[in-house]
């Protein structure tokens, strides 16, 4: 361009040399149509575009034509009669490729043309055009040509901004550059020259971004206006605003924009135009466009024969000429010589890693190594694959009295351990109601408040118990968090985690909530009774005022039901969907299901003392002041509906959540249980009608998975297993007649004594989890 720039030049002094009168072409008005864009990103249909006559210094003649842009890419086409000079001028809302945004104000853009024939003829406004825009004006006035005055000018401003490399030619003036114009350098510089300079406006942060735009645009304009050449601080922010710039994002933004527009336009790329770190190269050239300390065209900036891993090398550090992916790795000194990802012998113990093929087992650690002595320190030293030799293998940190290691070390493990195989077992570790001497005392559950229960409850995989103190104490497979401190009147727990960690709710002494486990909400306020559903997530309860209230169990989960006005005494929810019965102060029966709307039934013609209610929003039973059993809806789904009269009410549902089994407890003793969706067929085969000869006082029934389990206490405090299919899958304990309840789930079971000590039994084939012991 520079070339270009002194020919021309040579051409304008020998033209006006020759007496031309610098009116430029005034020979007479030529029709023309010009067509064009204005472009930031594009600005938006119906953008204002003007084109007015200028005299030869570039000032105004008075005739203004006017144009809109007639679609998103900012297009227009303008038709009139002049020859000569014009100023254009674009003003409306446009697309910013680099927030990836419309603007949320009106920008301004302005370029010089000439008319030099008739027909059509092409202009393009944009960010080079109005940056220059002032600058060819001054070169006008004092008596240069136009085009020389437009490549000077476009020249000044690409060696001021410093965004490309020395001798890059974009080979077109910016009348010619348009960014929905195709992928050809020309417009990848006007690209990187938009994009570059609305950073600059980012970067600057306060006030509105296209307010920041167009001050950056006027000042820099202004700047150049006298001389060509941008001040250092305008230079400076251009080189942040370039380090800042993510091109890649800015190339996707623009092609999302014109495919949303319908344009089959290929967006230019910018990286073959700009030269974001300054270092001499354009980014597709640069292996490290951000790092302008690193320019060499093969990417080895330590000459070590290994380019940097940017530039398509495997070099891990190519500032160190001793560190490349094919150097040989010297023993013991640290140093990752060969990229490997590891150093050999990292802990200095004169053994490299197993990973670098030595015979360290754990290069981290200078007291584990293969020629190292075991001691007493609770590690594999001699890193023979195991600490057997200290008898450690629960790993708690204290030794078998039998282990043979030795001492030697300052912190040596103590050899105190009574069963050096269970990690909850060791001196001072806390004791528990299993069975179990956890702190090596010699006594066997030795705890403050004692072994003695009030009640059980399995929920899911974990159990927790109520001690006659009222202090809560949990044992399973797995440990719950939140343990509670409060002491409590009574605990529930969430139904429907049958394969899950679940959680527990306890009304404590005064009437508040806590929960623990998986529960992690819970309710304000005072509570007589909790229902908690753990498969839908919610829970209820009646409030000490007897007003309901419902609330979700974690942050997981937002679809509580809404609870109904009144005032209740009982209530019982459903595993499955959002359903809910309650027995209110007057005794009637009230259902209710959903999560934003309540979908309510209500049977008032009968006075109800207590209430079950299953899955789906389907079925509920209730105990009538008779103490009969009513059931709804009243319909042909439900089968075997006992006429009995019965002192309790259970349900549950199977796996499914689409068969539902009730049992009562007959006041004579005797249990009855009956299903809902079920065909006659398969009623007949696996409920039938369960009446059996012990004498029951109490009763529980869970959900396995080919039904129901039930288990009861008899009148002679014998525990009796029942369920919908011949074989119980609930064995019961060894020993009877000494039993006063029972609390099961889907394999296990747990029972109080009549000393209140527990005692815990169920299938271990099918368990879920680990084998309970019995408690003392």
């Amino acid at each position: 361009m520079k070339q270009l720039l002194l020919i021309l030049m040579a051409v304008a002094v020998m033209y006006w040399g020759c007496g031309n009168d610098g009116s430029d072409s005034e020979s007479g008005a030529a029709e023309v149509t010009l067509n064009g864009a204005v472009n930031k990103g594009p600005f938006v249909t119906g953008s204002t575009v003007t084109v007015s006559p200028v005299n030869a210094s570039g000032n105004p003649t008075g005739d203004v034509f006017n144009t809109q842009t007639h679609n998103d890419l900012g297009e227009f086409s303008v038709a009139f009669e002049y020859s000569g000079l014009v100023a254009l001028e674009g003003q409306g809302f446009y697309y910013n490729e680099v927030t990836g945004s419309l603007s949320g104000a009106n920008l301004t853009l302005r370029a010089f043309y000439e008319i030099t024939a008739a027909g059509n003829q092409q202009a393009y406004i944009n960010l080079i055009t109005h940056l220059t825009y002032n600058r060819v004006r001054n070169l006008l006035s004092s008596g240069t040509a136009f085009t020389v005055a437009v490549v000077q000018a476009e020249q000044e401003l690409m060696d001021s901004m410093q965004m490309v490399p020395a001798g890059f030619d974009p080979d077109a003036h910016g009348t010619d550059m348009v960014i929905t114009g195709g992928n050809t350098l020309a417009n990848a510089y006007l690209l990187a020259v938009s994009a570059v300079i609305t950073q600059v406006a980012v970067n600057r942060g306060t006030g509105a971004l296209d307010a920041n735009l167009q001050e950056v645009l006027n000042t820099y304009a202004s700047d150049l206006e006298s001389d060509g050449i941008l001040n250092d601080d305008k230079v400076a922010e251009i080189g942040e605003a370039m380090m800042a710039l993510d091109t890649a994002a800015v190339i996707n933004q623009l092609e999302d924009r014109l495919n949303d527009l319908g344009s089959s336009a290929t967006v230019p790329d910018m990286d073959a135009a700009i030269d974001q770190d300054r270092d001499g190269e354009v980014n597709t050239v640069d292996c490290l466009p951000l790092d302008p300390d690193r320019n060499t065209a093969d990417g080895d900036f330590d000459d070590d024969g290994d380019a940097h891993i940017s530039c398509g090398g495997n070099d891990c550090d190519d500032d160190d000429p001793v560190r490349f992916s094919t150097n040989t790795e010297i023993f013991g000194n640290e140093v990752d010589e060969d990229c490997s990802g590891v150093p050999n012998d990292v802990d200095g113990d004169g053994e490299d890693s197993i990973d670098n093929g030595g015979t360290d087992c754990d290069d981290n650690d200078a007291e584990r190594f293969s020629a190292n002595v075991e001691i007493c320190d609770g590690k594999d030293n001699d890193c023979d694959g195991n600490v057997i030799d200290e008898l450690d293998s629960d790993n708690d940190g204290f030794l078998s009295v039998d282990a043979v290691c030795t001492g030697g070390i300052t912190g040596d493990l103590p050899k105190t351990d009574c069963s050096p195989e269970t990690a909850s077992v060791y001196p001072g570790a806390p004791e528990r109601c299993d069975g179990i001497d956890s702190n090596c005392d010699g006594l066997i559950s030795n705890i403050e408040g004692g072994c003695a229960f009030s009640q059980i409850v399995i929920s899911g995989n974990q159990i927790c118990g109520v001690r006659t103190n009222g202090t809560v104490e949990c044992w399973s497979g797995e440990t719950l968090a939140n343990l509670p401190s409060s002491t409590f009147k009574e605990i529930y727990g969430a139904a429907g985690c049958e394969y899950a960690q679940c959680g527990f709710c306890g009304i404590t002494t005064d009437d508040t909530v806590e929960c623990w486990g998986s529960i992690t909400k819970t309710p304000p306020g005072n509570f007589s009774t909790l229902t908690l559903s753990y498969y839908e997530g919610f829970g209820c309860g009646i409030q000490t005022d007897g007003n309901i209230k419902c609330w979700d169990l974690d942050d997981s989960h937002t679809n509580s039901p809404i609870a109904p006005s009144g005032q209740y005494t009982d209530i019982h929810c459903g595993v499955f969907g959002s359903h809910c019965c309650a027995i209110d102060t007057n005794n009637a029966v009230t259902c209710w299901s959903g999560e934003t709307t309540n979908d309510f039934f209500v049977d008032a013609s009968e006075s109800f003392h207590s209430v079950a209610t299953t899955a789906l929003d389907v079925g509920a039973c209730a105990l009538s002041s008779d103490n009969t059993i009513n059931c709804y809806p009243q319909d042909e789904s439900w089968s075997n509906i006992p006429t009995e009269q019965y002192t309790s009410l259970y349900s549950t549902e199977d796996d499914t959540g689409f068969k539902m089994y009730y049992c009562g407890l007959r006041q004579n003793g005797g249990v009855d249980c009956w299903g809902k969706n079920w065909a006659p067929e398969e009623l007949n085969s696996l409920l039938g009608s369960f009446s059996y000869s012990p004498s029951f006082t109490h009763i529980r029934i869970a959900p396995n998975s080919e039904g129901f389990v039930g288990c009861g206490i008899t009148d002679v405090r014998d525990v009796y297993c029942f369920s919908s299919t011949e074989t119980a899958i609930l064995d019961g304990p060894m020993e009877n007649g000494f039993f006063e309840s029972v609390s099961l789930s889907k394999y296990v079971a747990c029972g109080i004594r009549t000393d209140q000590s527990v005692a815990c039994w169920g299938n271990i084939d099918q368990a879920v989890i680990p084998w309970l012991p019995v408690i003392p």
